[in-house]
């Protein structure tokens, strides 16, 4: 996993684009006409479900259409056992199709893939045969994998890393980049967050703390390949919220 490459993607609570390997924020109405052209936003918590009664805008991956709209490709973390059977195949097609980008996330809200946040000391909970689970429901589905990977809460153990790795040489997955801010094997919740560029060197504090987060950097992480770090910042709620923005604007124009 690596080469820095450029990546721009656009979360709907905050617009953060990323040139050249160097991330900066700004704030702008979701129905800026300035939008980047193909720019990206990033969604976690994904199962094509509406939450919160958002039927009009969420169900079966109404909003990724809604998205495309405006030339915005979403890249979803996606809760994999909880995407409906019958959903797969639109998810496949706009996957397939270059219309989304997506990775595992979580099989579930409560169900993590790559470390176990409730019970860190679960001698059953076994990272690497949870990547392997998390991937071969893609392969399985024909769903192409995307380049990037953020884990649910952002944490990560060595072992998900060595496995990641390991089925990204196999199948030629292509995996380069993760989004994340604390050391692999903390958790979310105690550990410090990383010291990395472009913004956070020599500075220190809690992940879990309410503030702005860019990175994009390098680290490396038990002899494995270089890792470029790069933001994730919206789940489903904030990504609903500005979709109804959006249609609402939608609907504004097509008023005589």
């Amino acid at each position: 996993m690596t080469g820095l490459k450029k990546v721009s993607w656009v979360p709907f609570t905050e617009w953060t684009i990323l040139y050249g390997g160097v991330l900066s924020g700004r704030q702008e109405s979701l129905c800026d006409a300035g939008i980047a052209a193909n720019g990206n936003h990033e969604v976690d918590d994904v199962d094509g479900a509406a939450p919160y009664g958002m039927d009009q805008v969420a169900e079966n991956f109404q909003w990724i259409d809604i998205c495309n709209e405006y030339n915005i490709i979403p890249w979803c973390g996606t809760f994999n056992d909880n995407i409906p059977a019958n959903y797969i195949p639109k998810f496949r097609n706009l996957i397939n199709g270059n219309l989304t980008t997506a990775s595992p996330h979580a099989f579930s809200a409560d169900e993590f893939i790559y470390y176990n946040l409730p019970d860190p000391d679960d001698p059953d909970f076994n990272a690497a045969a949870n990547v392997s689970r998390a991937i071969d429901f893609y392969l399985s589905n024909n769903l192409n994998i995307s380049k990037l990977i953020v884990p649910h809460y952002y944490v990560i153990e060595e072992e998900a890393l060595q496995q990641i790795t390991l089925m990204n040489a196999q199948y030629d997955l292509n995996i380069e980049f993760l989004g994340t801010h604390m050391d692999h094997s903390n958790s979310w919740y105690s550990s410090e967050w990383l010291n990395c560029g472009p913004y956070r060197i020599d500075r220190y504090g809690r992940p879990a703390e309410v503030r702005p987060v860019y990175y994009g950097d390098y680290v490396d992480w038990v002899d494995l390949n270089t890792f470029l770090i790069v933001l994730q910042k919206s789940g489903m709620t904030e990504a609903m919220n500005g979709l109804r923005q959006l249609v609402i604007y939608r609907e504004l124009l097509t008023v005589e």
